[in-house]
């Protein structure tokens, strides 16, 4: 069973993307679910997830942050930033953290699914 990391700070999200991604994959995926980053550095420690997707805007450690961590405790999933930011030259400053996709809020179910089928299905 693989298992995934959802991080967003809204709890309506949380519980589309876990619907979403379990539904999809009928038992084979698990989908553990973090409100902030600092629960999300906690859970990526206890169950070594194989797919980390992080909200960028939260309170306290923000995903760029909980990202940094993430990679300094030797997480070496793949991440998925999940973002309502438009700014392009955001944008690329996250894919020089060596993110594996990003998801523009809001999205639809499908989009999350596929965003997590590139890491998942490879494995």
């Amino acid at each position: 069973m693989q298992k995934v990391l959802f991080c967003d700070n809204d709890a309506t999200i949380r519980i589309i993307a876990k619907n979403a991604i379990e539904g999809h994959w009928l038992g084979d995926v698990k989908v553990h679910l973090a409100a902030n980053g600092t629960e999300a550095l906690k859970i990526a420690t206890r169950e070594l997830p194989d797919l980390i997707i992080l909200d960028v805007i939260m309170p306290g450690l923000d995903g760029v942050q909980t990202l940094k961590k993430l990679r300094e405790q030797g997480a070496k999933a793949p991440v998925v930033f999940v973002t309502a930011k438009e700014d392009v030259s955001e944008l690329n400053t996250f894919q020089h953290l060596n993110v594996s996709g990003i998801l523009k809020k809001p999205f639809l179910p499908r989009n999350l699914l596929e965003e997590c089928s590139k890491v998942l299905d490879k494995k």
